[in-house]
């Protein structure tokens, strides 16, 4: 979803998304589940999330996909990055998210006509499993970013007969570059009873969350410190989970950066760190979420791979 509310992330298809598995079965996060729920401590991933930024006046700044519908795209770059780096992983570079976008929309593209033209493709946002199958096919690295903003995808142009123009295509060297694959797991964390005990073994693990689900006008204006609630009637966006922390009896919490952020919920609560695709929306990009708001997602995909 774009900062105007309009566009982004589309519900899975089921059929799709029927052969993932939760994540509760991967190895590394099983064995943090053995300590039982109540015993998983915080977690934080964002001291990983520094070579997913961008820089302006001096200030590191993540994403700002402005006037496209590729959320979906932005975070799936910063989560790929964030694992990659948590798992030392050498020779890493930022994947472009205009290439997961262009081809994941490529890989939707409908057929050709009858005639043989085939058509174009368009920016209008995607589902979670579709950017998931564009990745595991390979990433290529980033293009310089668009001027003003910290993103190589163009924003969306609308046509005078109200259609959309064209979306960048695949490029054969993303495809040669693509080489390097992210291998990403058939992983998910279903929606249950379990989900957030689940959610935090894969944090503990070293595995972020890309998360898609409704968010509104409360997630729109989110000012630093508030603890964003659910959401329903909301529009889809896709996004990363990284970090859970528990407000301390000083009213704020610590990251792994060094970055303090007074929170406006009791000692003792805990709350998750959602990192954006709307440049310094908020605190610098994240937005604190409660359990409740995880809890109303369409999806969680932890965002497992391999070196």
């Amino acid at each position: 979803m774009r900062r105007d509310g309009l566009g982004g992330l589309h519900q899975n298809t089921p059929s799709k998304v029927a052969h993932m598995v939760s994540i509760a079965s991967h190895a590394a996060v099983s064995a943090v589940l053995k300590v039982g729920a109540a015993n998983i401590p915080d977690w934080d991933l964002t001291a990983f999330l520094f070579g997913a930024y961008g820089t302006t006046g001096g200030e590191p700044i993540p994403f700002d996909q402005d006037q496209s519908d590729t959320c979906f795209a932005h975070s799936l770059s910063s989560g790929l990055y964030a694992a990659y780096a948590r798992m030392g992983r050498t020779g890493l570079f930022l994947p472009s998210p205009e290439q997961i976008a262009a081809f994941t929309y490529a890989l939707e593209r409908p057929p050709p006509d009858l005639s043989g033209n085939i058509p174009i493709l368009t920016d209008g946002g995607a589902e979670l499993a579709d950017a998931a199958r564009a990745a595991s096919m390979g990433i290529a690295p980033m293009k310089p970013p668009i001027l003003g903003r910290f993103s190589d995808v163009p924003n969306q142009v609308q046509l005078p007969d109200g259609t959309l123009a064209a979306f960048p295509e695949p490029d054969e060297a993303g495809q040669q570059l693509a080489a390097t694959k992210p291998a990403l797991g058939p992983y998910s964390i279903p929606i249950d009873s379990n989900t957030l005990a689940v959610l935090d073994a894969a944090g503990v693990a070293g595995i972020p969350t890309w998360t898609g689900g409704p968010v509104g006008d409360g997630w729109q204006n989110l000012q630093p410190g508030a603890v964003a609630q659910p959401e329903p009637d909301g529009s889809g966006h896709a996004q990363l989970c990284a970090f859970r922390k528990t407000v301390d009896a000083n009213g704020g919490i610590n990251l792994a950066t060094g970055v303090r952020i007074s929170v406006a919920a009791p000692a003792g609560t805990r709350v998750r760190g959602i990192l954006n695709s709307w440049g310094s929306w908020c605190s610098r990009g994240f937005g604190l979420a409660s359990d409740n708001w995880v809890l109303s997602m369409w999806g969680l995909w932890p965002l497992a791979v391999k070196t």
